[in-house]
């Protein structure tokens, strides 16, 4: 079931802009602002219960960040292709990068003592265009990365996670 839900953001001049993404699945969507550089490149991240879609907020406007085959940017949320969206240092420049993070193992099946490598790929952003960059891996342990692997499948930037700084209809 696909839908197309309505969000908007309010600026600090007062102006209101809007969207309104197709969301797939039966959970409500969730939407999770964020400056990804920290240098003001402020990304829009819309999560349904499949995926999540990319926005930017460019000359005061809501977009759409495309892809290469032009079409809308998405991280897969369904364990095929990805699992969760996250913003962190992986090129030690002290800048974080827009990730899309992939598990080896289903996070359901892992017990105490077993591992799973996380792929970790960077998302190249050019205003309201993105390409997929450099990936690398981390390997996991439960219980010690247990919030890690949490973190891991779900939407965070940074100290942000869309589940606590988000919103949504139901909040």
């Amino acid at each position: 079931m696909v839908r197309r839900e309505t969000f908007g953001l309010t600026t600090a001049s007062g102006a209101t802009v809007f969207a309104e993404p197709d969301v797939a699945g039966g959970a409500e969507p969730e939407v999770l602002t964020a400056d990804v550089d920290g240098q003001g490149a402020v990304v829009v991240l819309v999560s349904g219960s499949r995926d999540v879609q990319l926005f930017t907020f460019l000359d005061c406007q809501l977009q759409p960040v495309m892809n290469r085959d032009n079409e809308q940017y998405r991280f897969d949320r369904t364990g095929e292709n990805g699992d969760g969206v996250a913003c962190a240092d992986v090129d030690g420049d002290g800048a974080p990068e827009l990730l899309g993070l992939k598990l080896s193992t289903a996070a359901g099946t892992l017990t105490d003592g077993d591992s799973v490598t996380v792929t970790r790929t960077v998302v190249e952003l050019d205003g309201s265009r993105a390409t997929n960059g450099e990936s690398d891996t981390v390997e996991l342990t439960l219980p010690a990365d247990e919030n890690a692997l949490e973190a891991a499948t779900t939407v965070t930037c940074g100290d942000l996670a869309i589940s606590t700084d988000g919103i949504s209809r139901t909040a």
